[in-house]
């Protein structure tokens, strides 16, 4: 992504044309104020730096940051430190304003925390060069932080969803029974298998055999409701996980009941292999309280 889309997408989300100007006093708050506006800034104004402390803190809350060195009570330097020491989803860019000008203030203030300094009285154009350094910063530390959002979500689809089918695959099926084993939830676990699935694979190709799958997956996943888990175990076989009610009585009135619904649709067209039929193999396993029944 380039620069200028990726500054898009952050002015989008609200991110890079908002500034918080922190400074004790009224008159130099005013100016710069005046200043950012005409510039396009939407600009919050604060006089003192626990007010300031406190506001970003919020989630909501500007990321770009103009802060006076010398303020009473917590001054710019305590704010900086302060601020370091939180843990936020995206990090302020914070320009030190000040009228301290030596070499050791400028790197006091980068130890503390600065991304950047500027000494008073400002020069409009300095500081609208420093803002635009920031505005970058800040839209690319957006934009890695949504590409690694999006790396974590796809590993963690990857690793619990069969990608053929977008079914859950064997780790979270394994995984949500033994949450069931665990809290002693009554369930009916199904294995069904495709008949002589290998024989289709072979005589129609990979291809028509993955849409073949893709079909009955979706089927399958189709007759029940959210609450039961219907995954993909391996290659031809499938797994549904039915949790069971306190009211039910006889789970095998139930298991019968949902084994016909599932032969059923085996027994529908395949669109596009119109000319194969399909039958199944349908194994169970109860689960009520601590007892397992076959």
């Amino acid at each position: 992504m380039t620069t200028n889309k990726v500054l898009k997408e952050a002015s989008k989300n609200g991110l890079i044309q908002r500034v918080v100007v922190v400074d004790d006093d009224p008159v130099s708050t005013m100016m710069l104020a005046s200043s950012l506006k005409k510039w396009g800034w939407e600009v919050e104004t604060l006089n003192d730096g626990e007010s300031a402390f406190n506001r970003l803190k919020e989630p909501d809350s500007p990321k770009l940051v103009l802060l006076d060195w010398v303020m009473p009570g917590m001054d710019g330097i305590e704010v900086l430190k302060r601020l370091r020491e939180e843990d936020f989803e995206l990090s302020h860019y914070v320009i030190m304003l000040t009228s301290k000008s030596d070499r050791i203030d400028t790197i006091e203030a980068l130890e503390a925390g600065a991304d950047d300094f500027i000494t008073k009285p400002f020069d409009p154009g300095e500081l609208q060069a420093r803002l635009k350094v920031g505005k970058r910063i800040i839209a690319l530390n957006a934009s890695l932080l949504t590409q690694t959002e999006k790396a974590n979500w796809l590993a963690e689809y990857i690793a619990n969803y069969d990608q053929l089918t977008g079914l859950p695959n064997r780790t979270l099926l394994s995984r949500e029974i033994t949450s069931y084993l665990r809290e002693k939830r009554p369930f009916i676990f199904m294995l069904v298998n495709i008949d002589r699935f290998r024989r289709i694979n072979q005589a129609l190709g990979l291809d028509k055999g993955d849409q073949l799958l893709k079909w009955f997956g979706s089927k399958l996943r189709g007759l029940f409701n959210s609450e039961v888990m219907v995954a993909r175990e391996y290659a031809d076989e499938f797994a549904v996980l039915i949790p069971l009610s306190a009211e039910e009585q006889n789970p095998k009135d139930r298991l019968a009941e949902e084994a016909k619904r599932i032969h059923e649709v085996a027994g529908t067209p395949v669109p596009g292999l119109e000319d194969i039929s399909i039958t199944l193999s349908i194994g169970a396993l109860f689960c009520i309280g601590e007892e397992d029944l076959g």
